[in-house]
């Protein structure tokens, strides 16, 4: 995170590996990304008052590619499975997802 002029950059994750994709939500209070390693991959949510990333905790594994929902009050994501890619959503304090799509 930055100023608008790109000054005084501060991180909002130091976790192991690469950070990706980040979405500012409605609010413009955090930010949701993902983190990956060669083992695994994951999703984050940061309050960008806190700066402490705190893991979205869901019954899917492999999230990708999270984005929020217009009211903040969900994370879209995709996973990657033996059958393909789906489409699910999740409360974004975290839960069980819910699949919106088939993938091929």
């Amino acid at each position: 995170m930055s100023d608008a002029d790109g000054t005084n950059l501060v991180p909002l994750s130091k976790l192991n590996g690469s950070s990706d994709l980040p979405r500012w939500s409605p609010d413009s209070k955090k930010v949701v990304f993902e983190s990956y390693d060669s083992s695994s991959r994951d999703t984050y949510i940061v309050d960008i008052s806190e700066r402490i990333p705190r893991n979205l905790v869901t019954n899917i594994p492999k999230v990708a590619t999270p984005t929020w929902s217009r009211d903040g009050k969900w994370i879209y994501f995709r996973s990657f499975e033996t059958l393909g890619h789906k489409i699910y959503r999740c409360p974004a304090t975290g839960g069980n997802a819910a699949p919106l799509s088939g993938g091929a």
